[in-house]
């Protein structure tokens, strides 16, 4: 339960510029230790599952059984948030929640697949995941069933692929530029003097 205390009640700006720092040192070591490489796979997969638990640890597990309550409507907590700032945090912590998901996933899937195949599978991913997290809080009454959390946490998802998104391409377009160079240098080579 401190944990999840510990996560809430960090300022929002806080958690922003965190998910920021931990999105570049994430690029980072994807660059340093080969984004393809086996243990750069299997650091996504102990981060993955690591992340899965303690997210139904943090929605779930700790909670105690109280009233079942079910919001239909759909950014609810943004509208409330002008009159009330603590929605706001809400919004953050369930988007920040699940980018390490969709941070993780993508790289996990079989690289043969189309990046954009392996982000849907992702954010499908989270989307499932977080509908079934809801579903429980509603059932067992352990929390609100908001579907302003399941908007949150897809999001979240989806941004969390963006440094996915941003290898892919980049490492495209180097891989195109030096065998571009290559090419020329080869050429270069063979021409008589």
């Amino acid at each position: 339960m401190l944990l999840y205390h510990r996560f809430y009640g960090i300022w929002p700006t806080k958690v922003i510029i965190l998910s920021f720092l931990a999105l570049v040192v994430w690029l980072g070591l994807a660059i340093a230790l080969g984004r393809w490489k086996r243990g750069w796979r299997c650091a996504c997969a102990a981060i993955l599952v690591a992340m899965l638990y303690f997210i139904i640890d943090m929605t779930i597990l700790k909670r105690s059984p109280g009233d079942h309550e079910l919001i239909l409507q759909p950014f609810r907590n943004l509208i409330l948030a002008f009159s009330d700032s603590e929605l706001y945090r809400s919004i953050v912590m369930n988007t920040v929640l699940f980018m390490p998901i969709g941070m993780t996933m993508p790289f996990l899937l079989p690289k043969s697949w189309k990046r954009w195949l392996r982000v849907i599978v992702c954010v499908v991913f989270s989307v499932l995941l977080s509908g079934s997290i809801e579903f429980f809080q509603y059932r067992y009454g352990l929390g609100q069933a908001e579907i302003d959390d399941l908007i949150c946490n897809t999001l979240g998802a989806f941004l969390g692929a963006i440094p996915f998104m941003i290898l892919e391409t980049t490492a495209k377009w180097w891989h195109f530029i030096l065998m571009k160079y290559r090419t020329k240098k080869e050429q270069d080579t063979k021409r008589p003097k």
